[in-house]
């Protein structure tokens, strides 16, 4: 299986799921992507639920392949938008024992951005300041771009932007580096404040 059924919901049961996902074909990357974007449009339609999603994720990072390297982006984004309470133990057990990864993002970082994006929903916390926190990408972080500033030279962008779920404003600044961007986050006066924890670049380290 590589993808459901035009119409018919996926499957929910997270092992045939994370088997449905490793087989994607033909190019793995595509189809793979494809079939997270399907489940992703189930869950909106209801036929999916985000806690499943979060299993399969789990289920990825605890049975980590050499060849999974696209997949487990995937699998920390799914856990940093559906992931649950009972999501946090095995989490936190799983994380130091990831190993790192040269060339990318890497998986301890985006698995800590996880385990902090879970606790702030739990408590009611806007997810802007777990972006802040880990110095998360600005792309997926539902922030809305109010002005941005190049220094071709330096090769860095500056963004002023608004966070679209509280209203607070942040100064985003990306580095490209020679593999990825990185990106440094402060709160902007009159928005909400300095991050617990420090704003910034975040490393393997970080809890």
């Amino acid at each position: 299986m590589t993808k459901p059924t035009d119409g018919a919901a996926p499957p929910a049961d997270p092992t045939a799921m994370l088997v449905a996902l490793r087989a994607a074909a033909p190019a793995p990357a595509d189809g793979q992507s494809a079939l997270v974007r399907s489940w992703q449009a189930a869950h909106a339609a209801g036929q999916l639920s985000g806690a499943t999603l979060a299993d399969v994720a789990l289920l990825l990072l605890q049975t980590l392949r050499e060849d999974d390297d696209i997949l487990d982006m995937a699998a920390t984004d799914l856990l940093r938008l559906h992931g649950e309470a009972r999501h946090l133990a095995p989490l936190r057990q799983l994380r130091p024992t990831l190993r790192p990864r040269g060339g990318f993002r890497d998986w301890r970082i985006e698995v800590a951005r996880a385990i902090s994006a879970i606790e702030a929903r739990i408590e009611g916390r806007c997810s802007c300041t777990v972006d802040a926190r880990h110095g998360a990408p600005l792309a997926p972080s539902g922030c809305e771009i109010e002005a941005e500033h190049v220094d071709v030279d330096l090769y860095i962008v500056t963004y002023q932007v608004r966070c679209g779920q509280c209203g607070s404003r942040w100064s985003v600044t990306e580095r490209h580096g020679y593999h990825y961007p990185s990106y440094d986050w402060a709160a902007l006066a009159g928005s909400s404040g300095p991050v617990p924890g420090g704003a910034g670049r975040s490393s393997p380290s970080a809890a």
